[in-house]
């Protein structure tokens, strides 16, 4: 059983976020792929179909060799794109609620539930929805001004001295920070200005660790999502490479282009995929942070092995 409550040094955090994947990963990502899955096959099938006409239509413009077909297939079929690109936006704001919400939701009811249905999850989710809703417009009014005011400062820093590594620590305080308040927000009864202090308390009360743990995980997110970009990008090069130049017929070579089309159209659906799904990670370490500041103040884990012992004796 994974020990939610806990608190944790440097790490602690780097090691608990990966025990807590090996403890609960399978009912976890079981539950993410009912409650997210369909979500995210619908937005690939949408940029699949976007991405198909386009390529019809730059496929018969050039075969015919009249580049002014491309321009027409846009203009008579602009209720289309404006409609796709209107229904995709919506369907990410949703994804996007359902996939930042789901991790919190998820630790939250792991300290009453241990490993939680995806029903009780998806009720958690539907609770809590006006919460996380308003975080994020309240979020534009409070977090938004003053990361664009700090990154103002760092940017005319970075024209008088070598501001790098203060750029990447400026960063990764602010994200979480911002996880943090998102936590205690949506874990708890308080209000959005409440949780925004209680998350800058939890920040600097162990400032390096937290910001450390921060930075470390966002470079093997990044590190995972460059390796899957090379990966992608080098398949449909090859194919480009081998393919395209081996036909001297402008409707071979089309056809060609096409199916290579298609391949990297599958696989930057495979990389959203991944994207999202690895963003878990992030998130998850940020719960370890939330909890183990948590345990500081409240003494949870205390309480956790008394109701146990409790249960032993009955």
């Amino acid at each position: 059983m994974f020990q939610l409550y806990k608190i944790r040094n440097f790490s602690d955090l780097f090691n608990d976020t990966f025990a807590f994947f090996r403890t609960e990963g399978k009912n976890y990502f079981k539950n993410y792929i009912i409650i997210n899955g369909v979500l995210l096959i619908i937005l690939v099938v949408l940029g699949f179909v976007v991405g198909r006409f386009f390529l019809e239509n730059f496929m018969a413009a050039m075969v015919s060799g009249n580049s002014g077909e491309l321009y027409n297939g846009f203009t008579e079929n602009a209720g289309f794109f404006i409609g796709a690109g209107l229904f995709a936006f919506i369907l990410f704001l949703i994804i996007s609620i359902v996939n930042y919400s789901y991790p919190v939701l998820y630790l939250s009811l792991y300290e009453k539930t241990k490993s939680p249905s995806a029903n009780e999850i998806f009720q958690a989710m539907k609770n809590r929805l006006g919460k996380i809703v308003l975080f994020g417009l309240l979020f534009l009014i409070t977090f938004l001004p003053l990361m664009v005011i700090t990154g103002f400062v760092c940017g005319i820093l970075a024209f008088l001295i070598i501001t790098i590594p203060l750029l990447f620590i400026v960063i990764a305080a602010f994200a979480c920070w911002i996880y943090l308040a998102f936590y205690d927000y949506i874990s708890t009864d308080n209000g959005y200005f409440t949780s925004m202090g209680k998350a800058w308390d939890m920040l600097i009360k162990k400032f390096w660790p937290h910001v450390g743990s921060t930075i470390i995980f966002f470079a093997i997110i990044y590190i995972l999502q460059l390796i899957i970009s090379l990966v992608t990008s080098s398949i449909g090069s090859i194919f480009m490479a081998t393919d395209v130049d081996s036909s001297p017929y402008v409707e071979d070579q089309a056809q060609v282009i096409t199916m290579v089309g298609i391949i990297m159209f599958i696989m930057f659906a495979v990389s959203i995929i991944f994207t999202f799904v690895l963003s878990n990670l992030i998130i998850i370490n940020q719960g370890m942070i939330y909890y183990s500041c948590r345990e500081e103040e409240e003494n949870r884990s205390l309480e956790t092995e008394i109701d146990l012992i409790g249960r032993d004796v009955e």
